[in-house]
């Protein structure tokens, strides 16, 4: 997906960073991985890109196996990416020096 919309290369290992650090801090249930892999990979392609990845781009790869509402709804929870995106932080940074 992240070569066909032509994603800088980062965005695909950030976003399994992120849902590596999401699943270390979360339970998730089967029914929801793909709905939290492609919340992680928003965020991902938020930080890389100038055009990011859009919510219905996201759910057209998902074969609509979610909706823009449900993505949407997770990715304004309040705190559910906050740690996961603090604990990566590092990464950030070592990448830009």
């Amino acid at each position: 997906m992240t070569e066909e919309q032509n994603c800088e290369e980062e965005v695909f290992p950030l976003s399994v960073i992120y849902l590596d650090q999401t699943a270390s801090v979360l339970t998730i249930r089967k029914t929801q991985l793909q709905l939290v892999a492609c919340a992680c990979m928003f965020v991902a392609s938020k930080f890389r890109e100038t055009n990011h990845l859009s919510s219905k781009i996201l759910v057209m790869y998902s074969d609509c196996s979610i909706t823009v509402d449900q993505l949407l709804v997770l990715l304004h929870y309040p705190s559910l990416f906050a740690a996961v995106v603090k604990s990566s932080e590092w990464l950030q940074v070592s990448h830009n020096t």
